[in-house]
């Protein structure tokens, strides 16, 4: 599944397998298996080193990552002390911890599971080690049965790694003869595998062992100085002998694998002292830098399979497991940038050091030569000589730069180095680094953005513009990243007197690349179709487009604007080239089109220039300004009929107004900001409309897009800003919108055609007044104020009124009604308003419209008694005697004991109540039969109707009296 990439079946896979180990290990202790507790561990083993190669995978699963980690720890649930395990289990723990530490949901989840033992682990496998430089007594002896074959002893590792911790003479002599093996003894690639595993596993069981293997190799690597120890091994090896470097190479890639010390420790502690130490020139130090050199190489490379141990009868640097070769790889994921950047520099330095020899000691094997990668290549031609490479007849400068260019080929090193693009450029650490100068700096970005190029040098006068310029070319949305890296470390390594050219190199490039990808592009379209034109819609992808100068904005826009402001300069003085379309030679008018005019009408370019508007204020006005005198001029061409008889001409000079429109249409924002600059731009606008150097018959694209715009303008001149909306404002929007309004009908005078009606839409409707003829008494003058004087000269004059003058009127006022005052006077015909007085009759009517007359009632209604209201009770007042209340509740008259008073009798009595007298209750009864009788007429007699009258009014004063 993984040669076909199927990473999520693999991992699928895994989980699937780890969640059956449980049930194989209790199935082989039921059996009592003598695989029993280690079978299943070595088996997780492989299934860990799947997932932590493709760890980035594992953690977008959730439940996939908690699935994983209560299995793996289920695995290792037996083991108490991480420093007294084995070497898969020392992995799985490594794992788990890795997990523990890089997923929140997984701490949440098992964090009472693992908290405690993180911390152990973390103090025994990812605590900092530092190489020993051990010179203790060597015995030749010690284990060397167990050393010698690995492979065939059933060996105790928990009782081993006992005897090594107990001892560090044990210790030292173990490590030099393991390192005497692997150095000097037979080169069999199975066997070296084999040591590696035992030392792994011995390793797992006694921790200190990770310093005593980083000091014996950085004794090794640093063999010209004597103070790091194991003097034992270095007078027994040789280490300008070629032909155990591959062995040790094996043999340091599986401990690291195994967690036996870090990658950073070997580039820190080993790598950097060696390779620095024979690039200030210690001739000493040669031997040891070289065999660094072939370390890092197999250590740094992807490490791939090879299924045989051997290449040409000679030992192949390969990992032999896949369990191995996966954690190798998952080792250089986890490596830091820096110390990625700090090996390539030292190795750059020691390549630019120019020193070595080519006396190689190879007595071993008469010819050994360096194979590129793991794939077991025997020659490369890297080198610019063009010779075959081999490693035995190059210098040490040589080799450094092969092993330079080969790291740098590995794509998880440029994954690694452009993963943070930003923080290469600025942290001193890493690519600007003082020890290095710019030319090396420069040459290391290009090894790692650009690791299977080698590129000529370039030669002519401005060496750095063609650099910039064949960046610029090579452009593509995969190399965005490089390509922007390369410009922005010119900039950072530029000094400040020595700006200003950079920059103006960085702008004449960038017109000169959108230069000759228009001529690449008219040669390939037919004349006159440019990117505007809706012919060109079906030819596909044109060659800018393929060529990548459609990235050039982009990359120009992540640039400082120093930078967008120099190029934006740049491309304001290419338009004004363009703007002289009116020569009176067509041979010069076609040479015009082929370099400027080619290059104007080009969409891309148009992308730049507004990419680079942005931020740039100071430009804005200045190349609004620009632009204003283009399109004047181009107006001004129109009207001087230079474009009439050439057909190319006019198409040209459409091309480039549609350009410039556009370039304005991006600065809209500047140009409504100002008042003169909305009704200058208002005005240009319309004078192209109206002289016809757009209209809707030859290009109605370019109308629409001129239309548009003078649309926004008009009614953008109305709306305010929203977060300062005052009265104040809206006058002033108002004022601005009349005086705009009055110089655009002023501009459009009497003038008429279609593409002017389409104008006169956008302006307000014109209000249609009618004539009103005024009058005026007869004999009126007019003083010496101007005042009329009405009935001056009337005696003996005719009474009357004359013509006065002519007014005019809206209809559409006199419809609403709502104008205050309204739109026609009383006085223009000599009239005044009066009021007009209702008459009786009419007053009369109008009371009779609503009066309802009452229906006459019977005269047994009047017979009936009237409806009193109820007469008030009031209590008598009687005299006051003493009661008291008997036990079965009767009451006692103490006045007179011999008589006793019930509670009802009481109560009875308690209801009479005497009547008295209302006076105003008097009145009311005699009142409401005479307003009766008034309001049903039945009286006959006016006598008597008087009568009931005068008693009725009596009745009201006395009522009034009595409230």
């Amino acid at each position: 599944m993984e040669p076909a990439l199927n990473i999520n079946g693999l991992i699928d896979f895994a989980v699937q397998l780890l969640n059956e180990l449980s049930v194989v290990e209790a199935e082989l202790l039921l059996k009592s298996s003598n695989l029993a507790g280690s079978y299943t561990t070595r088996l997780c083993l492989y299934i860990v080193a799947v997932l932590r190669r493709y760890h980035a995978c594992l953690i977008l699963n959730y439940e996939q990552t908690a699935q994983v980690f209560e299995g793996l720890c289920g695995v290792v649930k037996h083991v108490v002390n991480p420093s007294e395990c084995s070497s898969p289990e020392r992995c799985i723990l490594a794992y788990l911890y890795d997990l523990y530490m890089s997923c929140s949901h997984i701490r949440s989840k098992f964090g009472d599971l693992f908290s405690s033992a993180c911390s152990k682990v973390k103090q025994t496998i990812y605590s900092n080690v530092q190489p020993s430089n051990s010179n203790a007594l060597w015995d030749p002896d010690f284990m060397v049965d167990f050393i010698e074959n690995p492979s065939v002893h059933n060996i105790n590792h928990l009782v081993l790694g006992k005897i090594l911790s107990e001892n560090a003479a044990n210790r030292y002599s173990f490590v030099c003869n393991v390192l005497m093996n692997v150095c000097m003894g037979h080169q069999d690639a199975e066997r070296i595998y084999d040591i590696s595993n035992l030392c792994a596993e011995l390793t797992a069981c006694c921790t200190v062992l990770s310093s005593e293997w980083l000091g014996v190799l950085k004794a090794l690597c640093c063999s010209s100085n004597h103070v790091w120890g194991f003097n034992d091994l270095l007078c027994s090896v040789d280490v300008s002998d070629l032909s155990f470097h591959d062995s040790l190479a094996t043999f340091i890639a599986v401990l690291i694998a195994r967690h036996c010390f870090p990658l950073e420790d070997v580039v820190q502690h080993v790598a950097l002292p060696s390779l620095l130490a024979a690039a200030c020139g210690d001739p000493d130090a040669e031997p040891g830098a070289r065999m660094t050199c072939r370390l890092l190489l197999h250590l740094l490379k992807t490490p791939q399979f090879s299924p045989m141990g051997t290449t040409n009868g000679k030992l192949a640097p390969v990992v032999f497991s896949s369990c191995d070769r996966h954690l190798l790889a998952a080792a250089h994921n986890s490596i830091e940038v820096g110390a990625v950047f700090a090996v390539l520099k030292a190795i750059l330095m020691l390549g630019d050091a120019a020193i070595g020899s080519n006396n190689i000691n190879s007595s071993k094997h008469n010819k050994v030569t360096t194979s590129e990668g793991i794939e077991g290549n025997t020659e490369t031609s890297l080198q610019s000589s063009g010779k075959p490479f081999i490693t035995e007849t190059a210098s040490l400068s040589e080799y450094a730069k092969y092993v330079l260019r080969t790291i740098c080929q590995q794509e998880w090193v440029g994954d690694h180095c452009l993963k943070e693009p930003e923080r290469l450029c600025m942290d001193k650490d890493l690519i600007l680094d003082p020890v290095l100068s710019n030319k090396q700096a420069s040459k290391l970005l290009q090894l790692i953005c650009y690791p299977h190029e080698i590129r000529e040098s370039l030669e002519g006068e401005n060496i750095q513009q063609l650099h910039i310029k064949r960046i610029l070319q090579n452009l593509e949305q995969w190399t965005l990243r490089q390509s922007w890296l390369e410009i922005q470390l010119m900039i950072k390594q530029c000094m400040k007197n020595e700006m200003n050219t950079l920059l103006d190199n960085i702008a004449k490039a960038t017109i000169e690349v959108f230069q000759q990808s228009a001529e690449l592009n008219s040669s390939l379209n037919t004349p006159g179709n440019g990117l505007f034109s809706a012919n060109c819609a079906g030819h596909g992808f044109s060659s800018s487009e393929r060529r990548g100068v459609w990235l050039v904005a982009p990359l120009i826009a992540k640039l400082p604007t120093s930078v967008q402001g120099r190029v934006l300069k740049a491309a304001g003085e290419e338009l004004e080239k363009g703007q002289h379309l009116g020569s009176s030679s067509k041979k010069e008018r076609d040479r015009q089109k082929t370099k400027n005019m080619s290059l104007l009408s080009q969409h891309p370019f148009l992308s730049l220039v507004l990419t680079c508007l942005k931020g740039q204020d100071e430009q804005r006005e200045g190349l609004l300004t620009s632009l204003q005198n283009q399109l004047n001029q181009i107006l001004s061409n129109w009207r001087e009929e230079k474009y009439q008889d050439d057909v190319k001409a006019r198409q040209m000079m459409h091309e480039a107004l549609q350009l410039r429109l556009n370039l304005v249409g991006g600065m809209f924002d500047t140009v409504q900001r100002s008042t003169q600059w909305t009704a200058d731009w208002a005005v240009l606008l319309l004078q192209i409309i109206t002289s016809g150097t757009v209209d809707m018959q030859t290009n109605n694209e370019l109308f629409t897009t001129v239309l548009d715009m003078l649309g926004v303008l008009i009614n953008g001149t109305l709306a305010s800003d929203l977060s300062n909306v005052s009265q104040g404002s809206s006058e002033e929007n108002k004022r601005a919108y009349m005086n705009l309004v009055k110089k655009l009908k002023k501009e459009l005078g009497d003038k008429r055609s279609e593409s002017i009606d389409k104008v006169r839409q956008l302006l307000p409707l014109p209000k249609q007044t009618c004539d009103v003829i005024t009058c005026e008494p007869m004999g009126s003058l007019i003083d010496t104020k101007g005042n009329k004087i009405a009935g001056f000269d009337s005696i003996d004059k005719k009474q009357g009124l004359q013509v006065s003058t002519k007014q005019k009127v809206s209809p559409w006022d006199l419809f609403e009604g709502h104008k205050n005052p309204a739109p026609l006077s009383w006085a223009w015909f000599g009239t005044v308003r009066v009021d007009r007085k209702a008459i009786k009759y009419e007053e009369q009517h109008h009371l009779l419209l609503n009066h309802t007359h009452p229906k006459p009632k019977p005269p047994s209604y009047y017979l009936e008694p009237l409806p009193l209201p109820p007469e008030e009770e009031e209590e008598e007042d009687e005299p006051s005697t003493s009661v008291y209340a008997d036990p079965e509740g009767k009451t006692t008259d103490l006045s007179d004991p011999g008589k006793l008073v019930t509670d009802e009798e009481k109560k009875s009595k308690s209801r009479k109540r005497k009547t008295k007298s209302n006076p105003r209750t008097d009145v009311c009864y005699c009142l409401i039969p005479c307003v009766h009788l008034i309001a049903c007429r039945t009286l006959a007699s006016s006598r008597v109707l008087t009568t009931v009258i005068f008693v009725t009014v009596y009745l009201i004063k006395c009522l009034f009296h009595v409230l």
